[in-house]
């Protein structure tokens, strides 16, 4: 089990909420259970019971290889340096996308997935030969979950959306793909990668509910959805959980005026808010207003919604196409990364959570 940082209690308290822990857990039955206390990089330090009393006591040279591994009794944790497991019978560490040799080598035994963002060093490096303050990610990232609120029998179909959008990304030669979200309206964002984002569709009451009760974002509470915005997305790159807002009435009404196809123009809405999300504002403000020496040219898709409307007679292709994007298609890659597209939501929502080891 991992404590949140900065929680602390004293051996009476952590027996009280042990024993809670194993009520609920096994109606009163008591099993065998083992906390997990990982250090700054999340490998495992120590294994207590659940009486608090330890049991395994591990610490490691740089990359991995095991310098102590005292046990008080036959309970021994596979899941050990930076939190990954290890093959008992190779004692080669399994990172998800790979092997490392942690012992002899000291690197990986493939090449690394991320090695092409990175020429500078050998793709067998493992975190740029810097253990002590880095963590391998798995090299699996560029994810836009889509969380459907949609009620309404006229909302927007999510499984055509994703296509589309998929489609729109491929063509401008990001891997950057959308999914929809495990978990659907129970889908929590505090478990996706740093390189992910996610669309909620639906109401504007909904969507603004769900992304201030999950997000906890004061850049929602003045969107109020409708034909004249129906579009809102975190616009600061620096922060984990960036979220696209869509009032799927107000934008069915958008591209109806404007004479477009509502998937296609749900579309280029995932591709602007995305946009958004990298930092862009729109390409058509004032010049003091851009980022990243952005214009209407060389980032046509983040062109604001009155631009849009004027420019419609080009069609929705002509904004999306990568002959206008060279600006977005490169802040993109710098943001979300280049690596195929894999989602880590599962893997990292057990890892987050609460975690027991039962026996």
């Amino acid at each position: 089990y991992q404590m949140q940082a900065g929680v602390e209690l004293n051996h009476d308290q952590f027996k009280d909420m042990v024993n809670s822990m194993l009520d609920d857990i096994n109606h009163g039955q008591e099993k065998e259970v083992y906390f997990y206390h990982s250090d700054h990089l999340g490998s495992a330090s120590w294994i207590t019971d659940n009486g608090g009393l330890a049991v395994q006591h591990l610490q490691y040279l740089p990359y991995g290889e095991r310098y102590v591994d005292q046990r008080a009794s036959g309970y021994h944790e596979r899941f050990t340096f930076t939190g990954k497991e290890r093959d008992e019978e190779t004692g080669y560490g399994y990172f998800g996308a790979r092997y490392m040799d942690h012992e002899l080598m000291t690197m990986w035994l493939s090449v690394d997935p991320m090695s092409d963002k990175y020429p500078n060093l050998s793709p067998y490096a493992y975190c740029a030969w810097n253990p002590i303050k880095l963590v391998d990610p798995d090299g699996e990232e560029n994810i836009i979950y889509i969380v459907n609120l949609q009620k309404d029998k006229a909302s927007i179909d999510v499984n055509k959306l994703i296509n589309e959008a998929n489609q729109r990304f491929e063509n401008l030669g990001l891997e950057t793909r959308v999914m929809l979200a495990p978990d659907g309206a129970n889908f929590d964002p505090q478990y996706m990668d740093k390189t992910d984002s996610y669309a909620v569709i639906g109401s504007a009451f909904d969507v603004k509910k769900f992304i201030s009760e999950k997000s906890g974002s004061e850049t929602i509470d003045s969107w109020k959805g409708g034909t004249s915005n129906p579009e809102r997305a975190e616009n600061n790159y620096t922060k984990k959980g960036n979220y696209i807002a869509i009032d799927a009435s107000g934008l069915r009404s958008v591209a109806n005026n404007l004479g477009f196809d509502k998937i296609e123009m749900a579309a280029l809405t995932i591709l602007h808010g995305v946009g958004h999300n990298a930092g862009f504002n729109h390409s058509d403000n004032l010049q003091s207003q851009r980022r990243f020496n952005q214009t209407e040219e060389n980032a046509a898709i983040m062109i604001s919604g009155s631009k849009l409307a004027m420019q419609k007679s080009k069609g929705l292709n002509y904004i999306m196409n990568s002959k206008h994007n060279s600006k977005y298609i490169e802040r993109m890659k710098t943001v979300f990364g280049t690596n195929k597209a894999q989602s880590n939501y599962e893997k990292n929502k057990f890892e987050k959570q609460a975690r027991y080891i039962i026996y």
